[in-house]
């Protein structure tokens, strides 16, 4: 199937970063339905893949809100309370 998106995107000259977030989603999908099928958490590469890959896909398909989230939360400045 991933050669399928890739092939189509180089042969109709469409832009490649909404298929490898489709594809991306996919493979989320499948470590999160194995990790829920086998009742065992991933191990920290298969973990390390899974935030990257989540944090790619947002990245590619909704990079306004992920950059208003990032301003948002790079903008914080903790205060002390007053007491």
């Amino acid at each position: 199937m991933g050669c399928f998106f890739m092939n189509s995107a180089i042969g109709t000259g469409e832009p490649i970063g909404p298929i490898l977030a489709i594809l991306n989603a996919g493979t989320i999908l499948t470590v999160s339905i194995d990790a829920i099928r086998f009742m065992e958490m991933p191990n920290w590469l298969q973990l390390i893949g899974l935030i990257s890959g989540l944090l790619g896909a947002f990245i590619l398909t909704i990079p306004d809100h992920v950059k208003a989230a990032w301003t948002l939360v790079t903008r914080c400045k903790w205060v002390p309370p007053v007491h």
